[in-house]
């Protein structure tokens, strides 16, 4: 049997002091940040055969876009966290929590990061509906905590 996690299930949540989390609804796509090492560039003209020497520096989580139906709570809610992260210099706490695999029998992974949000509308045919994509700017850390 594997012990594939499903994405059915995971929950997204934000909090503006890292103790009390509130789900954002409506959302069915959930990316994970992902670490991009940055290099310096410390060749020099004695490097050996002329081969670029490079130096990692700063790890870059960059930017994630969860995305789902639009609800005007869950809108508001990230247009709210934007305007008040901007004003107060401060960004968001995230926690994504996984499902349980099945070699895991308490909890679920758990990611918790940093971010400042901005949520985008989107339309649809007549047919449709309204999606929303939540861009999230990763600052700080990512942690990433294995379940039991």
């Amino acid at each position: 049997m594997t012990d594939a996690v499903p994405v059915y299930g995971t929950t997204v949540e934000r909090s503006t002091d890292g103790v009390s989390y509130i789900e954002i609804p409506g959302l069915n796509s959930v990316p994970i940040p992902v670490a991009t090492q940055e290099m310096a560039d410390i060749t020099t003209l004695s490097s050996p055969n002329g081969a670029r020497e490079k130096l990692p520096t700063l790890i870059d989580y960059g930017t994630i876009s969860p995305s789902g139906i639009y609800t005007p709570e869950g809108f508001a809610m990230c247009r709210d966290d934007m305007f008040n992260a901007r004003a107060a210099k401060s960004p968001i706490y995230y926690r994504i929590t996984m499902p349980l695999a099945d070699s895991q029998s308490t909890s679920g992974d758990v990611v918790t990061f940093r971010g400042y949000p901005t949520p985008k509308v989107e339309g649809s045919d007549i047919a449709g509906a309204y999606t929303m994509t939540l861009e999230i700017i990763v600052t700080g850390d990512v942690t990433f905590a294995e379940g039991a």
